[in-house]
């Protein structure tokens, strides 16, 4: 006779499956990021042609190993935090995700510095305010949170998204400009971050703003 597997032994497995997947992509995003960080001090470092090369390697993959913002929304940051949790209540050091998350919080600051480094003045564009194109969700969102914080510095700040302006106008700190388009909010800008992928960013030409 085989040995059978018990219903609970199931649900078990498959919860922790899916908590377990999710903080390893979100692991990929954070090394990505982390990887940005020493590119943007080693001078002739590029991250993206690092991370393309590192994602050939069949063992590793392109896929959500690309640096870029903080990975946010209504799923990643919360399993994150569950399974941490969960490992945190049984006694198992999960080193690797708090490290994860650890990185994950630090790209607001990281990004704040390159606008502080980049920028000739204090009017800055932030282009996207869903956590991922095509939807209009704003839970956990990098665009409003580097928004808030560039404001809060006392930057002058003008947002667009396709999408999700209503709902981040209940979210976006007082005095915050919302443009009506791409067009506008770059001409309210000395220099703009685009922090959601829409299909609509790709086709900004620079020497046209």
């Amino acid at each position: 006779s085989f040995p059978t597997r018990r219903s609970s032994d199931l649900c078990v497995n498959a919860e922790l499956t899916k908590l377990s997947l999710n903080t390893y992509v979100t692991t990929k995003i954070s090394y990505a990021n982390m990887l940005a960080g020493v590119c943007e001090k080693l001078p002739g470092s590029d991250v993206n042609v690092v991370t393309d090369a590192i994602g050939l390697d069949t063992r590793i993959g392109r896929k959500y190993l690309k640096a870029a913002v903080p990975f946010g929304g209504p799923c990643f940051p919360r399993v994150n935090v569950a399974f941490r949790s969960m490992a945190h209540d049984l006694g198992a050091p999960v080193n690797i995700a708090e490290a994860t998350q650890e990185i994950n919080d630090h790209q607001i600051d990281r990004l704040e510095k390159i606008v502080r480094e980049k920028s000739n003045g204090k009017n800055i564009g932030i282009l996207g305010l869903s956590y991922k194109p095509g939807t209009d969700v704003i839970e956990q969102s990098a665009g409003i949170h580097l928004a808030n914080r560039l404001k809060e510095e006392g930057f002058h700040v003008t947002v667009y998204d396709p999408q999700a302006m209503e709902g981040a106008k209940k979210v976006l700190a007082d005095g915050i400009v919302c443009a009506s388009s791409i067009k506008e909010c770059l001409e309210k800008c000395e220099l703009a971050l685009i922090m959601t992928h829409w299909p609509e960013f790709k086709e900004i030409d620079p020497q046209d703003t």
